[in-house]
């Protein structure tokens, strides 16, 4: 905690502890109701109570910094903190320390590491969104995509089409209704042929998986595909 005070300015970590030792209303992490050892100013939580009072409470401070980031609100601590908690063998003896430690391995247990989406990007290229419209004798032009699924074994992939319409002698024509893009992802990659200069950030959305759920980004410029699967219902 000290090597924290020295970070803050006008901090007192000696002093704040002492007040703690001595159970003074002055305290700053328990106004005197417990003999801790914290601060709240410097964001160091409990770590002394017997009774393991402060396990419950760091284990929901680290289940609410994550919720935190996943829901894009302005934290008071930097992005990468994490939450540390000491207790010795008598503080758990007792059921608080007990329910601490399994609700920290059931969070940690829905949470298992595994091949997934993060964020994913293509820059730009040469070519205008115009130029590859008009340069497609035949083609479908996708809008928006809504979801889908990837094996990532193989890279086959299959996404709904929430927008699109066909492209007729370089012109954008009638729309599509309820199709899907099926195709390979290395290969696609590969297939690209055109690429235009108007890049931006797609939606962002969820990648789940196993029951998880994970915010993932995308961006691209208008691009072409020499040849993908189309599916679905008629125009």
């Amino acid at each position: 905690m000290v090597q924290r005070g020295r970070q803050v300015d006008g901090a007192t970590p000696i002093f704040d502890t002492l007040l703690s030792l001595a159970a003074s209303s002055q305290d700053p992490a328990s106004g005197g109701r417990h003999k801790v050892w914290g601060s709240r100013a410097l964001w160091v939580p409990p770590q002394t109570s017997t009774i393991a009072s402060h396990l419950p409470k760091a284990v929901g401070a680290a289940f609410a910094l994550e919720r935190g980031l996943a829901l894009d609100l302005d934290m008071p601590v930097p992005d990468d903190s994490i939450v540390v908690a000491t207790f010795g063998d008598a503080s758990a003896n007792h059921s608080t320390a007990q329910g601490a430690i399994n609700a920290a391995i059931w969070g940690s247990y829905q949470h298992l590491p595994m091949v997934r989406m993060t964020n994913t990007f293509v820059l730009n290229g040469p070519d205008t969104p115009e130029d590859i419209i008009s340069s497609t004798p035949n083609g479908v032009y996708v809008a928006k995509l809504g979801g889908g699924s990837v094996n990532t074994a193989t890279g086959d992939f299959v996404f709904g089409m929430t927008e699109a319409y066909l492209i007729e002698d370089g012109k954008i024509t009638e729309p599509l209704r309820e199709g899907n893009l099926i195709g390979n992802g290395p290969k696609v990659l590969r297939d690209i042929d055109m690429l235009a200069t108007d890049f931006a950030m797609g939606n962002p959305g969820t990648c789940g998986k196993d029951g998880q759920g994970v915010p993932v980004g995308d961006g691209q410029p208008t691009l072409r595909v020499k040849e993908l699967t189309i599916g679905g219902t008629a125009a």
